[in-house]
């Protein structure tokens, strides 16, 4: 019997923080009141789409639904608020073989692809996975554009001591202190903080104080922690994260560097990976690893770089248009 594709209502969508919760690479972005922060925020329509063999679920695949200007498009997640990666997510199907398990995915992308075409049929399509993902070929035969992106995870299991000996040795001695330093976990003020800074460091920032004040409201107590680390009661920087099951995401960073004469982001990003290992936590996904600069920022850590993969299609026109439009001067590009 194939996998079947069909919309979540009903029973379904009470139960997908369930099914959220039996997918072992699920991240906290899709949990149920996550989604909907992201659609209020996008103005898309969400659809929950869950794959089913029979009558077992075997996956789950959130979208969005939209528009790109004049042209219509499906994506998971919506880029423009800075949400990493999210896409289609197995639940626990280890008790399957692995000729099972690549049967079933095969069918479960296909059967989506094809809800998708004869449901909205967009011009444009955009899914990240998650770096745990099993297996994308299935996009591949489905003839999308599929290329790699990387993240770098830190690997907490061996505990703080063990991790900390591992950085590079200008980092030790920056964090070697970190105890004589006021870092705490805020509420909303931390949000406010963190969020406004990420802004003023990155001008073209989409992630937004309203929905990260969603999400630490309507998730689960501790998913959403704004560390923050204070000088003489005045806020210097924070490291925003989120985490779910056994991952943490260093999602925004903010830091006044230029105000004070201390390792501020070395600091706060310690003490966030040393908590979420005395925590029990196993992974510290840094969120990110194409930008040199950042690279070189995150790899004193002694992270390792995961692959996570971009999955697009576009319409011909809208290609040529998107061509023509990247052509434009930037004084001209301004004004479209």
């Amino acid at each position: 019997m194939a996998i079947t594709v069909s919309k979540a209502t009903g029973t379904d969508r009470e139960s997908w923080n369930t099914y959220v919760e039996r997918a072992p690479h699920a991240t906290p972005f899709h949990r149920l009141e996550a989604l909907e922060a992201l659609r209020d925020v996008s103005d898309t329509t969400l659809h929950l789409l869950v794959g089913r063999d029979g009558e077992e679920v075997f996956g789950i695949f959130p979208v969005f639904e939209g528009s790109i200007g004049p042209f219509s498009s499906v994506r998971c997640p919506p880029t423009e608020h800075d949400v990493p990666y999210l896409g289609p997510v197995w639940l626990d199907v280890n008790h399957l073989s692995q000729r099972k398990r690549e049967m079933l995915n095969h069918q479960f992308i296909e059967s989506v692809c094809r809800w998708i075409d004869e449901e909205i049929d967009p011009d444009h399509l955009d899914i990240r996975t998650v770096d745990r993902y099993p297996d994308v070929r299935p996009f591949i035969w489905e003839e999308l554009d599929v290329s790699p992106a990387y993240t770098y995870v830190l690997d907490l299991e061996p505990g703080p001591e063990q991790i900390k000996s591992q950085f590079s040795r200008s980092t030790r001695r920056y964090v070697r202190d970190v105890d004589d330093y006021d870092i705490d976990v805020w509420g909303h003020d931390g949000i406010e903080y963190a969020v406004d800074q990420y802004h003023v460091r990155y001008e073209n920032a989409g992630v937004s104080t309203r929905l990260c004040k969603a999400l630490y409201d309507s998730l689960p107590d501790g998913c959403v922690r704004p560390y923050v680390l204070s000088v003489e009661g005045r806020p210097v920087g924070a490291r925003l994260t989120v985490e779910l099951g056994d991952t943490i995401y260093a999602w925004v960073s903010a830091a006044n560097v230029e105000e004070v004469e201390i390792p501020v982001n070395e600091l706060v990003e310690w003490y966030a990976i040393r908590d979420a290992a005395e925590r029990g936590l196993s992974r510290y996904d840094f969120v990110g690893g194409m930008v040199p600069s950042l690279c070189r920022y995150k790899s004193q850590f002694s992270p390792v770089p995961r692959a996570l993969y971009l999955v697009q299609r576009q319409r011909p026109l809208m290609r040529g248009v998107s061509t023509l439009y990247n052509r434009l001067p930037d004084r001209v590009r301004s004004l479209v």
